[in-house]
């Protein structure tokens, strides 16, 4: 990932972070196919510059949506209480990163089962 000026950042997960549906499915045809809002939460990461000159920990949320028609998590890193704790390097201090900042996470992944005869995971309701 890419931190504050340009910064390049190394982030190794650690124990499960859990996917929620937070939302009812939608289906606009030819928009949507078929969205659900979700989160992902117990997020634990660590973070790291190739140098060794800055290190920390990601805790907290992330708001997103899983879209059925494409198997696709999109993480839009736009709603987001991930914390920054445990901020060490001086590499840190000249990007500006410290603890108690807030981090976005911004990505896109492909989803699927663990048991092949569930794929495409397909979302209908949220309990």
């Amino acid at each position: 990932c890419t931190g504050p000026f340009g910064l390049s950042l190394t982030v190794t997960g650690s124990g499960p972070w859990s996917l929620n549906a937070t939302g009812n499915t939608g289906v606009t045809p030819g928009v949507d196919e078929g969205e659900t809002d979700g989160s992902v939460s117990a997020v634990n990461a660590h973070v790291s510059d190739n140098g060794g000159g800055c290190d920390f920990d990601v805790t907290g949320s992330v708001d997103g949506f899983y879209t059925n028609g494409l198997s696709t998590l999109t993480l839009p890193g736009e709603s987001t209480t991930l914390t920054i704790k445990n901020v060490s390097g001086s590499l840190c201090a000249f990007a500006g990163i410290s603890n108690g900042h807030s981090a976005s996470f911004k990505a896109t992944y492909q989803v699927a089962a663990d048991n092949g005869a569930y794929n495409p995971i397909q979302i209908t309701s949220n309990p």
